[in-house]
């Protein structure tokens, strides 16, 4: 590949970010609010906002299947397009649901349709960025990537802090503009024609698609991930509501401390680990998540509680990009959307487990920091476990690989 192959390759990489960081900017102001807005807005119980998040997730596992296979036979920019006008079409009926003052029924009911749109975009978004990027380079064209559209979550969050007073309505309604402006950038500015395109001539029913035992146990590690890093979009809210902050609109500025990790630190994380392997770089993510959770239960003002997520998201930084390096490098480039969509329904069944277990954890502890997120931090134990089994796995395939090899060569 040439140079200048390499500097529009990682354009395209960049202005698919950009594209994501225009929407992110609306989830970003929804996501930190959003349990709040069913517990206190809505009035729902614990255990049923643990149970809305959950069916979220249950839905986004259902589509990953059809979404990978859509990645790989209709091409990654159509698949991005399609999900963008779902994206549209759910924030709008959420921001009409909103402003009519709709039923809490409604309104979940809608907002658990958003699993819909992110299932099917993100195994073609990032099947796309590892076509895009050299063979030796993939976790640094995921870092960039996720770098630039983390500035959304900078913005987003600040925003969510305005509207929350305002009404939740407003923050849909940034939704609705972030979404159709993405649209418009994908649709735009987003060249394929160097990405893996449609697959012609060949029929889906008639492919033969089986992952391995090795991919197998890293998706568990992920799913156990999951459990563990997706507790600062439920438990960490309601817990910080409760026992550390006095206004809950404050958690606002512990997500946009989030995004402000990621796009200050990832870059020195990228050149720091370049001596490292991806597996380890995953392992001491965890461990970093372990340690930002653990302190938690230790918390007791704003400043603290945004010094423990600049902890987990340093464990985020040397995960997320890793994670999907992994994958990338493990699968051909014709099954990239579907083993993407492994590693996306992995995630997101911990994702699924994850709202209901910290929630759990919460109600039955009495809200006790120490034994909650003692308990939580047990998931990362079992993702490192995982992680560490997957390495020597593939240390003993390269090796059988080498040694087959060898005997090819003395006959």
């Amino acid at each position: 590949m040439t140079l200048v192959q390499d500097a529009w390759n990682h354009k395209i990489v960049r202005r698919l970010g950009l594209a994501r960081m225009i929407r992110s900017v609306g989830t970003g102001a929804m996501w930190p609010f959003i349990a709040l807005y069913f517990s206190v807005d809505l009035q729902l119980p614990l255990y049923i906002t643990g149970m809305i998040f959950s069916v979220y997730f249950a839905i986004g596992i259902i589509a990953q299947p059809v979404s990978g296979l859509l990645a790989d036979f209709l091409g990654r920019k159509p698949t991005m397009v399609l999900a963008s006008f779902i994206y549209v079409a759910v924030s709008s009926a959420l921001f009409v649901a909103g402003f009519l003052h709709c039923s809490a029924i409604i309104i979940s009911a809608l907002f658990v349709c958003f699993a819909l749109p992110s299932a099917i975009e993100y195994p073609a978004m990032n099947a796309m960025v590892s076509d895009l990027s050299p063979e030796t380079g993939k976790s640094h064209a995921f870092s960039t990537f996720r770098t630039i559209f983390n500035i959304g979550w900078i913005i987003g969050p600040l925003f969510g802090v305005f509207f929350f007073d305002l009404g939740f309505s407003l923050i849909f309604l940034l939704n609705v503009i972030t979404s159709i402006v993405s649209l418009l950038l994908i649709l735009i500015f987003i060249d394929e024609s160097n990405s893996f395109r449609r697959q012609r001539g060949r029929k889906i029913n008639g492919q033969r698609f089986k992952l391995d035992r090795l991919i197998i146990i890293f998706g568990s590690g992920v799913f156990f991930l999951s459990l563990l890093a997706g507790q600062f979009q439920t438990s960490l809210p309601i817990f910080s509501a409760h026992s550390i902050l006095s206004n809950p609109a404050l958690y606002g500025y512990v997500y946009a401390a989030n995004g402000m990790t990621v796009v200050v630190s990832q870059p020195v994380i990228n050149r720091l680990m370049r001596r490292f392997s991806d597996m380890q770089s995953m392992v001491l993510g965890v461990i970093f998540y372990i340690i930002g959770y653990g302190a938690v239960a230790f918390t007791g003002s704003l400043p603290q509680l945004i010094l423990d997520m600049v902890i987990i998201t340093t464990g985020e930084n040397l995960t997320a990009p890793a994670e999907n390096s992994v994958i990338s490098s493990y699968s051909s480039r014709d099954k990239t959307g579907r083993y993407m969509a492994f590693k996306s329904a992995m995630w997101g069944t911990g994702s699924m487990v994850g709202p209901s277990a910290g929630l759990l954890f919460l109600y039955g502890f009495k809200y006790s920091g120490l034994l909650t997120w003692s308990s939580i931090s047990l998931f990362g134990v079992a993702a490192i476990v995982a992680f560490l089994l997957f390495a020597s796995g593939m240390k003993r395939h390269v090796k059988h690989i080498y040694v087959n090899l060898k005997v090819h060569e003395d006959f």
